[in-house]
């Protein structure tokens, strides 16, 4: 007879536990609905802004400067996170040598080719496969792909170039990974654009997506 009691009392603690447990359970889907809601009805400027401060920290720590007019004055790191059709001066990240530098603005301009950005008569392919060797045979640029990437998905008004970045964000997080300083920044940054951005409904976003998640 106890023992039976002590497996009574028992099933009834465990319905007791779920009980607790389904209001948070609800209570959380709720919070996640708003934040969703609240996302949609913010204007698209503003969506943008919040996406981009996922990668600000990261760039005020490993930029390089970039400094324009007579006056030689400094770019701020916001700017420089921003969709540009122009190609880059110099490499976003600081890199070891200038030789370095110089390819990282080579893949930039690789990048604007392959996203419909700049004219080219290459075919869309060899520009993936060149940008995605480049990171192969240089390392020390698989950060700065990363977020030259990240850039250009940033206040993009193309939705055509937009989903061309993000294909080259998969083809790249399939063959390099970002280093450690970068990832808990891009993952970050991923999945505020997952929330904000209609790419966020394509296929390859949700790979991407799960990836680093």
């Amino acid at each position: 007879m106890k023992e039976k009691a002590s497996k009574s009392k028992e099933r009834k603690e465990l319905k007791e536990s779920q009980e607790l447990r389904e209001p948070k359970n609800a209570d959380r889907k709720r919070v996640q609905e708003s934040d969703k809601s609240i996302r949609r009805s913010l204007p698209k400027e503003l969506q943008e802004e919040i996406n981009m401060f996922q990668l600000v920290h990261y760039a005020e720590e490993f930029f390089e400067t970039h400094k324009r007019g007579i006056f030689r004055r400094q770019v701020p790191v916001k700017e420089m996170l921003c969709f540009s059709k122009e190609i880059i001066p110099n490499s976003l990240t600081r890199l070891p040598s200038e030789a370095s530098a110089k390819e990282a603005v080579k893949n930039f301009k690789a990048i604007l080719m392959y996203c419909g950005d700049r004219p080219t008569k290459n075919e869309s392919i060899p520009l993936a496969q060149d940008i995605i060797a480049r990171a192969i045979t240089h390392p020390e640029l698989r950060d700065e792909i990363y977020c030259q990437l990240c850039k250009q998905s940033c206040y993009n008004p193309s939705k055509e170039s937009t989903i061309k970045v993000w294909e080259l964000l998969v083809l790249s997080s399939i063959y390099f990974p970002p280093s450690r300083d970068l990832e808990k920044w891009l993952c970050n940054y991923m999945e505020e654009h997952k929330k904000v951005n209609a790419c966020g409904k394509s296929s390859f976003f949700r790979f991407l997506t799960r990836v680093y998640s």
